[in-house]
């Protein structure tokens, strides 16, 4: 077997030192290049803090709504108004209807139907139903 191997051939503007390499100012410290470019002015910098000051803060609960799924927020949403059983319902038929397509198989009509998971207008009109029925019996 022959071995192959690769050459760099050096630019005749390209120095040897690595700060002042093409490669490192291009590739390695493209910040440094950015902040040296643009600076802003104390102005601008003043406008840019007041504008962040105005912005609201977030809170934990505003995080979870970016991070978690429709169906686990709703979960959370129950669960801290106190609707145990309507939280309970909807697992039960999130899980009879996975149980039911695995069952079911690939072949049949019924496999190409949507979960609830994936059909977020369905998921919350029917907690939103739970809610309202649990909130009726209680009474």
């Amino acid at each position: 077997m022959a071995e192959t191997s690769i050459h760099r051939k050096k630019l005749t503007n390209e120095t040897t030192i690595k700060s002042q390499s093409i490669f490192s100012h291009s590739v390695i410290l493209p910040s440094k290049i950015n902040q040296e470019k643009y600076q802003l002015s104390l102005k601008q910098l003043k406008n840019a803090a007041k504008v962040y000051e105005k912005q609201p803060s977030l809170q934990k609960i505003d995080t979870e709504k970016y991070r978690n799924s429709l169906q686990r927020q709703l979960s959370i949403d129950m669960l801290r108004q106190g609707n145990h059983q309507s939280f309970r319902e909807l697992c039960t038929i999130l899980e009879w209807q996975k149980n039911d397509r695995e069952q079911l198989g690939i072949e049949h009509p019924h496999h190409r139907r949507p979960l609830l998971d994936g059909e977020p207008d369905k998921l919350r009109f029917i907690c939103t139903c739970f809610n309202k029925i649990e909130e009726a019996e209680r009474r």
